[in-house]
């Protein structure tokens, strides 16, 4: 039954009986007269005369508002909710009642229990497959990762090399771990050399971890008869670390490919310790092969004087000249150029990372600390440990941002390195005050020899702003026009062995180089490029009337 409500604003009819699916009811109720007559759809003559009487029945479509449907002519036919009219504004307004449907249906409340029972099953799912693959790896170790690369096993770091708080880890810090022989590698069928087809040699050089040998190579890369090679290898102290990084290396050095970054010939993975395969460089590190020639004497660069250097014996090699270093400068940029090109950071650009093969070409090698930012412009140095401050960027410093541009920096230098062979960069200055010498701008000073257009090409590198930087690409046509111009011999009057703080380095004697070429011959003349071929053609005779 209904209810029926009067104010002093009007009359009030509730519909208290169920709503239909839409909402709109013909079954409301009315505080009328009568309920026969009131309402059946019809206006009578007295309903008419006062509106108040019926207005179910007698209000006009516009006169109603809210949720109706209109009757024949005049009126509600049907309503949803409160009705409530007021005689003086001649209207209804048609609103529901709050609501008291409950919060989720049936059909709500079925797609919450499938949704529940979804999440369930993928859960246990997952939990069946983890449990699964820990059950299967329990005993077996994982396998290394690839993802890092390679720190340099070769040679004890320098007073050039500033350490941070954190070091390496000791060996008594390593006994708990998994021992290398333990990881199973995954062979590259591509890149594998059998390890009887090997035979180890001399060491070259090593470091606290690893190591570098020379090594005889049978048949390699389907090649008839025997090839001298270097092979990187662990010592047996290397932790698991060492040996993802030196996969690493072998994984980076499979994309590479240019004849200015020395070259993977293969790696011997499976039944036994990891050993990289990689390019022999005759002469040794680039470092070593610019202080061998100065301790010579004047007579191997150049000079009419004495000839008794044993490296001038033979009359096909011939003494360095100021073109020969802008050559080797030349060849180191545009092997960075293709690393660039590769999105490759090599982040330890320096003369002691760059090695000599026959015929004086450069080859760029232990990329230590490289990285690829393919998918990056900058790699940010998270990790602690020994870092090359002589050598990087101002930002690299300061912001741990390393980029190709913090890379041309470190070639400026190596320029240094090459005028002075060999030199110490900022000598006297201690790594911890040159972080706020560069910050104040100061920069080194061009040395003897050194032309006014090269020291220009350093200052350029040197640039605070990144951007500011020359790319290699740009080095390489500005050393490929200097090579033209320059034919003359360098002059080391005036720059003498004696200066101990260009060249002491703190090495001890214990320290060993990543390459002993003290036995080693200096190379022959061999020109590598056109442009060498342009440069030394016209005076080969020279050298034969010394």
């Amino acid at each position: 039954m209904a209810r029926a409500t009067a104010g002093t604003a009007g009359l009030r009819w509730l519909l208290l009986l169920p709503l239909l699916s839409e909402g709109i009811s013909r079954n409301f109720s009315t505080c009328s007269p009568s309920i026969r007559t009131c309402p059946d759809g019809h206006c009578d003559a007295v309903e008419i005369r006062n509106h108040n009487i019926c207005p179910q029945d007698c209000l006009r479509g516009g006169s109603i508002i809210g949720g109706h449907e209109p009757g024949e002519r005049w009126g509600i036919k049907a309503g949803f909710g409160n009705c409530n009219c007021f005689p003086e504004e001649k209207k209804c307004f048609c609103e529901p009642e709050d609501s008291q449907d409950p919060l989720c249906d049936e059909l709500c409340r079925m797609v919450i229990a499938v949704a529940v029972l979804f999440s369930f099953i993928i859960s246990v799912l997952l939990s069946t497959f983890c449990i699964h693959r820990y059950h299967k790896n329990a005993h077996k170790p994982p396998i290394a990762s690839a993802e890092m690369t390679f720190r340099r096993p070769a040679q004890a770091f320098p007073v050039s090399y500033s350490s941070s708080s954190a070091r390496r880890p000791s060996l008594d810090s390593m006994e708990n771990q998994v021992s290398v022989d333990a990881f199973k590698i995954p062979e590259d069928p591509k890149w594998e050399f059998p390890r009887k087809n090997l035979v180890l040699g001399k060491t070259l050089g090593e470091g606290e971890f690893g190591k570098v040998v020379e090594a005889t190579a049978f048949q390699l890369k389907g090649k008839a008869g025997y090839m001298t090679v270097a092979v990187k290898m662990l010592k047996e102290n290397a932790s698991p670390n060492e040996l993802r990084d030196l996969l690493s290396e072998f994984n980076l050095l499979k994309q590479v490919n240019h004849p200015n970054v020395i070259k993977l010939y293969g790696a011997c993975s499976q039944d036994g310790p990891l050993l990289l395969i990689v390019e022999y460089a005759k002469y040794g590190s680039l470092r070593g092969f610019l202080r061998e020639s100065r301790k010579a004497g004047p007579g191997y660069v150049g000079s009419r004087g004495s000839r008794n250097s044993s490296y001038l014996d033979n009359p096909d090699e011939r003494a360095l000249t100021m073109g020969d270093l802008i050559s080797f400068a030349w060849q180191i940029s545009r092997g960075m150029r293709y690393l660039a090109e590769m999105k490759l950071v090599h982040r330890d650009l320096a003369a002691r990372n760059v090695l000599v093969a026959e015929g004086r070409k450069m080859k760029i090698s232990d990329f230590g600390l490289s990285r690829d930012v393919y998918e990056e412009d900058s790699y940010v140095k998270r990790s602690k440990g020994r870092i090359p401050v002589k050598w990087m960027a101002i930002e690299s410093l300061f912001d741990h941002i390393y980029t190709t541009q913090s890379d041309v920096w470190s070639f400026g230098v190596l320029l240094w390195e090459i005028v002075t062979l060999g030199g110490n960069p900022y000598p006297g200055i201690p790594p911890e005050r040159l972080f706020n010498l560069l910050k104040t701008g100061y920069r080194m000073e061009r040395p003897d020899n050194c032309s006014e257009e090269m020291y220009s090409l350093m200052l350029q590198c040197w640039k605070q702003e990144p951007d500011k930087r020359p790319v290699f690409a740009d080095i390489s046509k500005d050393l490929e026009k200097m090579m033209v111009k320059r034919r003359d011999y360098l002059d080391l009057a005036a720059s003498t062995p004696s200066d101990s703080l260009l060249y002491d380095d703190g090495l001890s004697e214990e320290e060993t180089p990543l390459v002993d070429c003290n036995n080693a011959p200096l190379p022959r003349t061999l020109p590598s490029t056109w442009i060498e071929n342009k440069l030394y053609g016209r005076i080969s005779h020279a050298f034969t009337r010394f």
